[in-house]
């Protein structure tokens, strides 16, 4: 199955996404909980995921838009050696890691977001504009800041994105500030214009509530955890063999890793939906590994554990286990 998921062809976007639909299935099935979203889109996240198989189909949609951007972004700019469907592939599976992800979140924009500010950050070094990219990420951060404070962050992201392929000058700097502060801005004068409007937005940058992990979610989570982290520590080891643009986009990648962990743990017991945060990152070293042919015994088995315990957290209810 992993050879046929290697490829760019139109027959491994399907497998991928047939297995994906596979697993939602149970989903549909068997109705898990929502878990209440917190933020300045609570309210009407919250009132969709009442309507559980509208809010599944606004999941499903914005999760495969973002996974087709990632793998078009991924494949034109050489993010990895070889050409796959793989990013595709495992951007689908973290995004619904456990059943009640399926539900719409905030979270499952800041997914999108971050795919839309990688867009931006692999052009950085073949721009004719290199700053207006800068201000057209910042403001997606900024955006991403309204939605989660905790998003914020990210700001550091563009910044060494673009310090490792450009100095870093005055005018930049200044655009990033703009950029970043312009959505906040907006809502500000709307706010002042009109005042109603602050009671309406919520800006909430912490969940209302903590949640104890189960026992099985815990196990999901870390399987995959220790997985990526592996993955990521052997890409980095390897990215010497790669070009410089390649070494260069290895250390960003890396370094989403790191943000966006740190900020989904953190987040993780406030709301499970906080795993999305690792989407992009996690879908991208997950997919240099298992690009390679070499010991594909290995690979493969290690596949079918990543699939295995998602069957066992989507089927577990109808399973009764």
């Amino acid at each position: 199955m992993l050879r046929a998921l290697q490829t760019i062809q139109l027959k491994s976007f399907v497998l991928a996404t047939a297995i994906y639909i596979a697993l939602q299935l149970a989903i549909w099935l068997h109705i898990p909980e929502a878990s209440l979203d917190f933020g300045i889109l609570a309210k009407p996240i919250n009132a969709l995921n009442t309507l559980p198989f509208v809010a599944f189909l606004v999941k499903n949609c914005i999760v495969i838009v973002s996974a087709l951007l990632l793998a078009n972004t991924v494949i034109r700019n050489d993010v990895i050696y070889k050409h796959t469907a793989l990013p595709y592939f495992f951007f689908l599976l973290i995004s619904t890691l456990i059943p009640s992800n399926a539900y719409l979140s905030s979270f499952s924009l800041l997914s999108l977001i971050t795919v839309l500010i990688f867009n931006q950050i692999v052009h950085f070094h073949d721009s004719d504009a290199p700053s207006y990219l800068v201000f057209k990420a910042s403001i997606l951060v900024g955006i991403g800041s309204m939605i989660h404070l905790s998003f914020a962050p990210l700001i550091l992201v563009v910044i060494f994105s673009y310090t490792r392929f450009l100095p870093l000058k005055f005018r930049p700097i200044t655009l990033l500030i703009l950029g970043a502060l312009f959505p906040w801005v907006i809502l500000w004068v709307s706010g002042y214009t009109n005042p109603d409007l602050i009671d309406i937005v919520h800006i909430q940058p912490f969940p209302i509530s903590r949640i104890a992990l189960d026992i099985t979610s815990m196990i999901i989570i870390s399987v995959y955890f220790v997985i990526i982290v592996a993955a990521a520590f052997i890409w980095v080891d390897n990215s010497g063999r790669n070009t410089v643009k390649s070494r260069r986009l290895i250390q960003i990648v890396a370094m989403l890793l790191f943000i966006l962990s740190a900020l989904a743990i953190y987040l993780l017991t406030g709301t499970l939906h906080s795993i999305e945060l690792v989407c992009l990152p996690g879908s991208l070293t997950l997919a240099y590994f298992f690009c390679s042919s070499q010991k594909m015994r290995l690979r493969n088995t290690l596949l079918f554990i990543l699939i295995a315990v998602q069957v066992v957290s989507h089927y577990k209810e109808l399973l009764s286990f």
